[in-house]
């Protein structure tokens, strides 16, 4: 449909007759009516091939993007996995660990690691109160005689050697001492 309302480029100034040799309308207060105009269609169906075309296309991309959004969460699944695994080991050995300061920090160990050092107990300990005073009566521990005492953590028993190395006189080149005579035998007296 063409829309030819001013009256100017379709028409002739005649009342009627346009280039074209068709009849216009009727005319109302100088002006023309609009008119239909039959355009020439297109004959046949349409392709479907671009249609089809496109949809493959898209389908594809859908694929593609569908295994490699798969890939990557299987890849993410399997680190997941992994570092669960890493953390129930770790988890394992810090429980361990726990478990061998536990037995560390008992009094039992204590009292065998300082046995050890040469420590002894006392029997009259005394405690320093949190406002400074001394409770209980102090006293020394009794001595033992421990047969050498031995530095920290070396074992219970083990030789002590000085700080110092002792420096003894090496005897120069060696020379025969001349002997006393023996007395004589048979001078009695």
């Amino acid at each position: 449909m063409a829309w030819d309302g001013d009256g100017g480029s379709g028409s002739t100034g005649d009342g009627g007759a346009d280039k074209t040799g068709g009849a216009a309308g009727p005319v109302r207060g100088g002006a023309l009516s609009p008119r239909l105009v039959v355009l020439a269609g297109r004959k046949g169906k349409p392709s479907l091939l671009p249609f089809v075309a496109v949809l493959l296309v898209l389908g594809l991309l859908g694929m593609l993007a569908l295994l490699l959004l798969n890939t990557e969460l299987n890849e993410g699944a399997f680190t997941i996995k992994q570092q669960k695994a890493t953390a129930t080991k770790l988890t394992q050995e810090a429980e361990r660990i726990q478990q061998s300061l536990a037995s560390l920090d008992g009094p039992g160990a204590l009292a065998a690691k300082a046995s050890e050092l040469g420590m002894v107990p006392n029997g009259n300990p005394a405690f320093l109160a949190p406002n400074g005073s001394v409770l209980g009566s102090p006293s020394a521990a009794p001595t033992s005689s421990p047969a050498a005492p031995t530095p920290a953590g070396a074992p219970a028993g083990a030789q002590v050697l000085p700080a110092a190395p002792t420096t003894t006189p090496t005897p120069g080149p060696t020379q025969p001492q001349p002997t006393p005579p023996a007395p004589p035998a048979g001078t009695g007296r």
